[in-house]
């Protein structure tokens, strides 16, 4: 069963596609089709990107595409959002070995986040997983601290952001209903008023007037 967190994000994820300048091509697969047309140009194109990560049918199914795209957004992130250009992207180990920030994220997002991992001190777990000697265990949180936790915390904040927004946005939505039924009731027992004076003007006992007989 889906939660609201998923709820959100599968909402999120509709109106971002829709909004995406998609032509048909000789491809026929939407998916790929959306992942190559995808560009980072503010954090919602972040936050599009990451949500996707949460089915790992989907990962596994364009891992290629989507190492090179989590690439791209993170090097966006980095250089043109916190305007940090003084880190290569990708990273590499000290014996110059690629690491797959996609990978890296996903792992630890598997094992409950980079503070998770951290107080459990599982790093050497996860650079093994990663192909790594569980040596380079601290040089993966490194990594890890430098590129992906402060885009972790801004999707997270971002994130909650917006719920905050639907949120408060509901709650005007009722409040301008309360405030009509409110008016509505208000005019109608205006209503009852002129009634009222109409009858006293012609002698005739009024409706205020049986109801306080009765």
């Amino acid at each position: 069963m889906c939660g609201i967190d998923d709820e959100f994000k599968n909402d999120y994820l509709n109106s971002y596609f829709e909004s995406l300048n998609v032509s048909e091509k000789e491809e026929d697969d939407w998916n790929l089709m959306i992942l190559k047309s995808l560009e980072f140009r503010d954090f919602g194109d972040c936050k599009a990107l990451i949500n996707m990560l949460d089915d790992r049918e989907y990962v596994f199914k364009y891992r290629v595409i989507l190492q090179k795209k989590f690439e791209e957004m993170v090097k966006w992130f980095l250089n043109g959002y916190m305007g940090i250009i003084s880190r290569p992207i990708p990273p590499y180990t000290t014996d110059q070995k690629k690491i797959d920030l996609l990978s890296l994220y996903i792992l630890v997002a598997r094992d409950g986040g980079y503070r998770e991992v951290t107080t459990e001190n599982t790093w050497p777990i996860i650079a093994r997983d990663l192909g790594f000697g569980y040596e380079d265990g601290d040089y993966m949180r490194m990594v890890y601290a430098m590129y992906l936790d402060v885009l972790e915390y801004y999707y997270k904040f971002k994130s909650i952001q917006e719920k905050v927004h639907v949120k408060e946005m509901a709650n005007e939505v009722d409040k301008s209903a309360e405030d009509k039924h409110r008016k509505t009731r208000s005019e109608g027992l205006d209503q009852n008023g002129i009634t009222d004076n109409v009858y006293a003007g012609t002698g005739c006992r009024s409706l205020s007037e049986d109801r306080e007989q009765t």
